[in-house]
């Protein structure tokens, strides 16, 4: 599944961890992470892909990234 799936990916330089991908995750897999900045971060092995995230960031700080396995797929047209 996440081979095929595009997987949701926090923007260090664009968040502001505001928390509100926090909050609206279904699985709670995402926690702010104090580096150098502050920002949320993904425990991806238990990430179920709604992009509840993504579509709830108000600083359009998550982008949606396509995996190697699936770009090779929508090139090929598979």
């Amino acid at each position: 599944k996440d081979a095929f799936s595009l997987k949701p990916v926090i923007q260090r330089e664009s968040c502001v961890a505001c928390e509100d991908c926090v909050e609206i995750c279904p699985m709670h897999v995402i926690s702010i992470h104090e580096d150098h900045l502050r920002y949320a971060d993904i425990e991806y092995d238990e990430c179920i892909r709604c992009y509840c995230c993504h579509e709830t960031c108000p600083e359009d700080a998550i982008d949606l990234e396509k995996t190697t396995l699936y770009r090779v797929l929508d090139f090929l047209k598979i």
